[in-house]
């Protein structure tokens, strides 16, 4: 099949003398599918849903016909092109002189009216308060220490079932905003915590779901993720805002869902505490 677009990362795997290489299918999924590339797991999917660290855009055509455990070829297209994920893309959403996060007071409403009618992996948004999660950790103002954030990770890291548990989702959405959080120390410990927690992530979660909480971890996400987090800081209408979180819906069976639900829950932890 052809590559169409490829991240950068992926140069010295792809870059061939033949312009031919081999893979192998790990999984399939409805838009995509996961392969092992040079030794990693790569994920491989169409245009339409994004771009992902390390990943690759291929044609359609040939996207329909790959099965689990089959050995593929990828050629080059007429024109690759290299895209490159931006690491640090940062949004204006504290001030300097004291830790708030500055989301548009009209975006928490549009928020939290789209996650109530929603279904997440877990059940019901509406009622997955009532669970008894400890829903704590994704409150950056909330201290505590690192064995607590440990346990507290350990807890939602691979919980739910598929290719992306939910709690993994919600994890990542969470950590969009806490890379964004420089001014408060809470959210930089939980990203440290997660940190240390790493190297077990292929022991506690899906080979997926690893390859997406370490892209987080290192501030790498969608660009569905990033228009979010613009259209919450800056909405140029709620028109704006709901169509950046109706593109969530086309993200697995709720991983959007449950991914814009870790944001939900820290952007609520915190508001009250906003100014």
């Amino acid at each position: 099949m052809r590559v169409l677009a490829y991240d950068k990362t992926l140069e010295k795997d792809l870059m061939t003398p033949r312009g031919v290489v081999e893979a192998l299918v790990l999984a399939r999924y409805p838009h995509g599918a996961l392969i092992e590339l040079g030794g990693t797991s790569r994920f491989v999917g169409r245009i339409a849903r994004g771009l992902l660290p390390g990943s690759l855009i291929v044609d359609a055509s040939g996207l329909a016909f790959i099965q689990a455990r089959q050995r593929v070829t990828f050629t080059s297209g007429d024109a690759p092109i290299g895209l490159s994920v931006k690491r640090s893309l940062r949004f204006d959403l504290t001030r300097p002189t004291s830790p708030t996060f500055n989301v548009n007071p009209e975006a928490y409403r549009i928020l939290n009216a789209w996650l109530a009618s929603k279904q997440t992996g877990l059940g019901a948004h509406i009622a997955l308060k009532r669970q008894p999660y400890p829903w704590w950790v994704f409150d950056p103002t909330v201290d505590a220490s690192d064995a607590d954030l440990d346990r507290a990770f350990r807890f939602f890291i691979g919980r739910g079932s598929g290719s992306t548990p939910s709690g993994d989702d919600f994890l990542t959405g969470a950590m969009a905003l806490w890379h964004r959080m420089t001014l408060m120390p809470g959210a930089q410990a939980r990203l440290r915590v997660l940190a240390h927690l790493e190297a077990e992530f292929d022991h506690l979660t899906t080979t997926t779901s690893t390859q997406y909480l370490r892209a987080a971890l290192t501030n790498q996400f969608s660009s569905h993720v990033l228009s979010l987090l613009e259209a919450l800081v800056h909405p140029r209408s709620p028109l704006q805002l709901t169509g950046a979180l109706n593109r969530f819906l086309r993200h697995g069976a709720t991983s959007g869902v449950d991914a814009v639900t870790g944001m939900g829950v820290v952007l609520n932890a915190i508001a009250p505490k906003a100014s």
